[in-house]
């Protein structure tokens, strides 16, 4: 079975993302990734109990190192996702760099788009994990052809995919666009796996997204075998 799942950022509304986190559970979602910018622990408390029931749990962890280790503290997830952009405010913390996953970027960053960049980063810092964004290889290279790279990283913890819909729409759902070079990207497919294409709560897109991807995946899979 994949690990597969959403991200997902928190409502300052607390009964919007406990009702959207329930129905991802009841859709067979195994793994979430929480964003925490905007939005403090006391607010969203009550959904600690909703997340220990995912398999797979990481933190989009910002620039907020105070409030994304408050977070870790209280949630204790697998992985904590981090741009390298502020990586370096991250390795002198209580959260364990072998806790730490930091994700190559799309074509608007500087650094973190290739995989001599991000291989540079892990020499540095073995210890760290890889968080391996399909999508902003994409954004870098139309062929795909640098995701065999990507892939051979050792320390890749998962992966995020969504469709890319140009400047305007850089994440957007795959079943709309259609870029299965995208998803045919993704070789570890026991890793979990972060769909970064949902920003609504409504239902039905979720679950199209959630079943194509999921079926794309499984087909690659059997077509490999």
């Amino acid at each position: 079975m994949l690990t597969l799942g959403f991200s997902l950022q928190f409502s300052k509304e607390a009964h919007l993302s406990v009702n959207l986190i329930s129905q991802m559970l009841d859709y067979n979602c195994q793994a979430i990734e929480v964003d925490v910018s905007n939005i403090k622990f006391g607010k969203v408390k009550e959904l600690h109990t909703l997340l220990k029931n995912f398999s797979f749990l990481s933190i989009h962890a910002t620039e907020d190192i105070k409030n994304s280790t408050d977070f870790y503290e209280k949630l204790c997830p697998d992985i904590v996702t981090v741009h390298p952009n502020f990586l370096s405010r991250y390795l002198n913390l209580p959260i364990p760099n072998e806790k730490i996953s930091v994700e190559n970027m799309d074509w608007r960053q500087t650094n973190g788009r290739y995989p001599e960049e991000m291989k540079k980063i892990f020499t540095d810092n073995p210890k760290l994990r890889f968080t391996c964004d399909l999508n902003h290889i994409y954004t870098n290279d139309l062929t795909m052809k640098s995701g065999k790279a990507f892939n051979a990283f050792s320390n890749l913890s998962h992966y995020h995919i969504s469709g890319f819909g140009g400047e305007n729409l850089p994440h957007c759902p795959l079943y709309k666009t259609r870029q299965k070079v995208i998803a045919e990207s993704l070789e570890k497919t026991n890793r979990p796996i972060i769909i970064e294409s949902f920003d609504s709560d409504d239902i039905s897109n979720f679950r199209k997204e959630f079943d194509y991807i999921a079926s794309t995946i499984e087909e690659l899979k059997t077509t490999a075998s």
